[in-house]
């Protein structure tokens, strides 16, 4: 496992740490004043497109659409910052 040496310091830091730290300080991209954001936004959350979120979502790796009213699906932002959160 390669190693990083810190700025200023002798301490070796495991390269996963490091990018672990990166995660960390990660900003999610989702919107956190909606409660559901449509296909298209999600699409453009997640740099995917429509048919594989579609895909993801049938094979159970992504969060389940769900009824908004009676003619509108979305995607509830709390759903997808937990996948946001466990997978990138």
């Amino acid at each position: 496992v390669p190693t990083i040496l810190a700025a200023n310091t002798n301490r070796k830091y495991n390269s996963n740490f490091i990018n672990q730290l990166k995660m960390e300080e990660s900003v999610c991209p989702i919107p956190s004043d909606r409660y559901f954001l449509t296909i298209n936004e999600t699409c453009k959350v997640f740099n995917k497109s429509r048919s594989t979120i579609t895909r993801e979502e049938n094979k159970n790796l992504f969060p389940k659409r769900v009824k908004i009213t009676t003619k509108k699906v979305g995607y509830r932002t709390s759903d997808l910052v937990k996948h946001y959160q466990e997978n990138y």
